[in-house]
C-alpha cells in the first residue's frame, strides 16, 4: 500500500488520519471491537491453567497477556465476521487479516506500558523486500495495566487506539543490545484514534 503521509508534513498528519481510518471495516464496528476486547480480557482472568486461577494462582507476565488479548481478539472476530476477518496464523500474515482487501489487513499489539507500544528491533529497520510481513499499515494498539504487587485487583485495559503506522515511524534502540523499536509522541497523536481510555 502506499504511503498516504508521503511528503506530508507531519503537522498534517492528523488529517490523513481522519480520513483514513474510516476507509478501514473495521472502523464501522469499532465500538464493537473495544466490546471484544474488554469482554475478552474479563474471559482470561475468568480462566484456569491446570486448575491453577489466572491473576491468583498463576500469575502471567506482561508478555502472556499481550499473547492472549491479541489472539483472542483476532479469534473473536473472525468467528463473528467470518466473511471479512480471519485469524492471522501465517508468518506472512498480519494478526487479523481483511479477507476482502489484504491492505485493511491490521496488526495488533499490546502492552503493559502507560501509554506506548513496542515492536522488535527489525521494525526500525528498511523494509525488506525478502520481509514475510509488511510493516506498513493499520494497528491496533491495546495497553493494559500491570500487576500490583500484592493486589488482588485484576489489571485494567487502560487504552485502545487505531491507527496506521508506517516502518518510517519505528525508532530501533541504537545498541547493539537493544531489541526494541518505539513511536514518537507525534505518530501517536497524529496518526492514531483513541477508541477507548480509561
Amino acid at each position: 500500500m502506499k504511503s498516504p503521509y508521503e511528503n506530508i508534513p507531519s503537522a498534517e498528519w492528523g488529517e490523513i488520519t481522519k480520513v483514513l481510518l474510516p476507509q478501514n471495516p473495521i472502523y464501522s464496528i469499532k465500538g464493537e471491537v473495544v466490546e471484544i476486547i474488554l469482554d475478552a480480557w474479563k474471559c482470561i482472568f475468568d480462566s484456569k491453567i491446570c486448575d491453577l486461577q489466572i491473576g491468583k494462582d498463576f500469575i502471567p507476565t506482561s508478555s502472556n497477556l499481550g499473547f492472549f488479548i491479541e489472539n483472542l481478539l483476532a479469534i473473536k472476530l473472525a468467528e463473528r465476521y467470518a466473511d471479512i476477518w480471519k485469524h492471522g496464523k501465517e508468518k506472512d500474515e498480519k494478526d487479523i487479516v481483511c479477507l476482502t482487501n489484504n491492505d485493511y489487513s491490521i496488526e495488533v499489539k499490546a502492552s503493559s506500558s502507560a501509554k506506548s507500544i513496542f515492536g522488535n528491533r527489525s521494525y526500525g529497520q528498511e523494509q525488506s523486500s525478502k520481509a514475510l510481513k509488511d510493516k506498513n499499515g493499520f494497528y491496533l494498539t491495546i495497553n493494559f495495566e500491570k500487576f500490583k504487587k500484592d493486589s488482588l485487583e485484576m489489571p485494567k485495559i487502560t487504552l485502545i487506539r487505531l491507527g496506521f503506522v508506517e516502518h518510517t515511524d519505528w525508532r530501533a534502540q541504537t545498541s547493539e543490545k537493544g531489541q526494541q523499536a518505539s513511536l514518537s509522541p507525534e505518530v501517536y497523536k497524529n496518526k492514531f484514534e483513541v477508541l477507548y481510555s480509561k
